[in-house]
């Protein structure tokens, strides 16, 4: 009589061969036993799954044979799994650890040789109540966890069938008190850790919990700004941000000045130029740290506003007014500290004063400006705006000079603007040329203090619209000139008095501006084609003697 095995899940189909041929199938209930034959690689595996019982460890075995030795074996991902708590053994076919949970799984494993053939094994594993016989039945809660080293993690284990209640913990790895209470274990790869309540009721009456434990991230500090500038005695705050720790704390030290616990530096006194460091340390890992570096300089003059008042803005109008600053180290930095502005207005970071609004009153504020080394001064302003004043009359006779002019025209650079390129003609260089060339939007400067000698100068009528105009202006920066809508005096041309005239009260006379000689009995020095509109701003011919 020959007898062949065929294996396919938990089932065996047995054929005998004989006078007769008789099948039948059997049932495992206790455990399963069984070879399987593939005929595509000439493999053999021995299967050994017996049932299971929660929280009581457990072996089972694939073992091949035939083919070519040594043998991979692997679950097939997408077609079942083993269950929760147990392991297959990749290299011996071993299948171990402790079931949590009651149920029935099947799954296939996909054994392979050494020559890459394989064959596909079907296996089923149920995991049922232990058969006792005492009626307890015991559960832990969470049947699963993932944790840091050090971290916990509170386990409940409910009893039921009995009286008592009670039950004793176990771990694979790490600690577990007698309240359930597991601490994970240090670890510098991910682990898994078994947690067991045994009922003290009938200790073969168990139940488990599986633990991932994962090793901790790494400790890093970071330090903010990594670097800065500061002048002898000035402060600088540094925040710090620790990463791979619930200990945020960190220790502040510097090698030269102070730090403060909240990481507030103090530079310093210093006579040369000197760099400080200012370190971090993680309270969580002394070895991890981090620095920035403080370039201080020795001290200056004390920083200050040196503009006493600022002129009157009218409604409407544009308005540009720089605020100015000295001592302290370059580059300032200006803000507004308190008050405010009329809406349209602002305070640039370089002191700027500039807008255009609607609004009229008294606007109170102050101006605070910080040096490089982080030094600050402020001084307070009240800024004016008045009601611009009516266009002049257009109709009556006139009356002499004083009523020019005679059109009101809207002369702001505001109203005028020039988006085109900007060329400067130096000293020898041809203005004429420079008038004839130039196109719509575009903007020529004039050489500050330089002097263009002819006998008269025309503006060619070009075909531009509002949005394009053609400005002749000094290469004096904005800074250097009197405000928009302020007469002109040789003052800005370098020249303090005229003889036989009274004197100028200039401030500071210097050559801001381009100057153009006529010599009499020449009655004008610039001329504009038919079509050309000139505006003038702050050209005013001075007739110097």
């Amino acid at each position: 009589m020959a007898l062949q095995l065929i294996g396919s899940g938990s089932y065996l189909r047995a054929t005998f061969c004989s006078a007769a041929r008789i099948q039948w199938m059997l049932r495992l209930t206790a455990f399963l036993v069984f070879g399987l034959v593939s005929a595509q690689a000439g493999i053999t595996v021995r299967v050994n799954l017996p049932i299971g019982h929660p929280g009581v460890a457990y072996s089972g075995s694939f073992t091949p044979s035939g083919g070519v030795a040594p043998y991979r074996l692997a679950l097939d991902a997408g077609d079942g799994s083993l269950p929760r708590g147990l392991v297959l053994n990749s290299t011996t076919g071993a299948v171990i650890g402790t079931p949590i949970v009651i149920g029935v799984n099947n799954f296939v494993v996909v054994v392979t040789d050494s020559q890459g053939s394989t064959s596909r094994v079907h296996g089923q594993i149920s995991i049922t109540n232990s058969d006792s016989g005492s009626g307890v039945n015991i559960s832990v809660t969470p049947t699963s966890s993932t944790l840091l080293s050090g971290q916990v993690q509170q386990f409940v284990a409910t009893v039921k069938g009995t009286s008592n209640t009670a039950v004793t913990w176990a771990a694979t790895g790490g600690t577990v008190s007698s309240g359930g209470l597991f601490t994970a274990p240090s670890v510098t790869s991910a682990t898994s850790v078994t947690v067991t309540a045994t009922s003290a009721a009938d200790t073969t009456r168990k139940a488990s919990a599986i633990v991932t434990v994962n090793a901790p991230a790494a400790v890093s500090v970071t330090i903010a700004p990594g670097s800065a500038s500061l002048a002898s005695g000035n402060t600088q705050q540094f925040s710090a941000t620790v990463q791979g720790t619930s200990n945020t704390a960190v220790t502040w030290s510097a090698n030269a000045g102070t730090v403060s616990s909240g990481g507030m530096f103090t530079a310093p006194n210093v006579t040369s130029s000197t760099n400080a460091t200012v370190t971090a340390t993680s309270a969580a890992d002394s070895t991890k740290k981090a620095s920035a570096t403080i370039a201080v300089t020795p001290p200056t003059s004390a920083l200050s506003v040196t503009t006493s008042s600022i002129p009157a803005a009218q409604s409407g109008n544009s308005y540009f007014d720089p605020i100015s600053a000295s001592g302290g180290a370059t580059p300032y930095q200006w803000n507004i500290a308190s008050g405010s502005l009329p809406q349209g207005f602002t305070l640039n970071s370089s002191g700027q004063l500039t807008g255009t609004t609607t609004q009229t009153g008294q606007f109170p504020f102050t101006a605070r400006v910080t040096d490089s080394g982080n030094s600050t001064a402020s001084k307070s302003f009240t800024l004016s705006v008045v009601t611009a004043p009516p266009p002049p009359p257009t109709g009556g006779n006139y009356d002499g000079p004083a009523e020019l002019p005679r059109v009101y025209v809207q002369s702001t650079m505001a109203d005028s603007p020039a988006p085109g390129s900007t060329t400067l003609v130096s000293a020898g260089g041809n203005l004429q040329t420079a008038l004839n060339n130039a196109n719509c939007g575009d903007t020529i400067e004039l050489a500050a203090g330089t002097v263009f000698s002819v006998s008269a100068f025309t503006f060619p009528a070009k075909a531009c619209d509002d949005q394009h105009w053609i400005i002749v202006r000094t290469s004096a920066p904005d800074s250097s000139l009197p405000p928009e809508g302020t007469r002109m005096t040789p003052c800005y041309a370098g020249v303090a008095s005229l003889p036989g005239r009274p004197a100028l009260n200039c401030r500071a006379p210097e050559s801001s501006t381009g100057w153009w000689e006529r010599q009499r009995p020449q009655i004008t020095s610039f001329w504009t084609e038919s079509g050309c509109t000139v505006r003038h701003r702050t050209i005013h011919p001075v007739d110097l003697g």
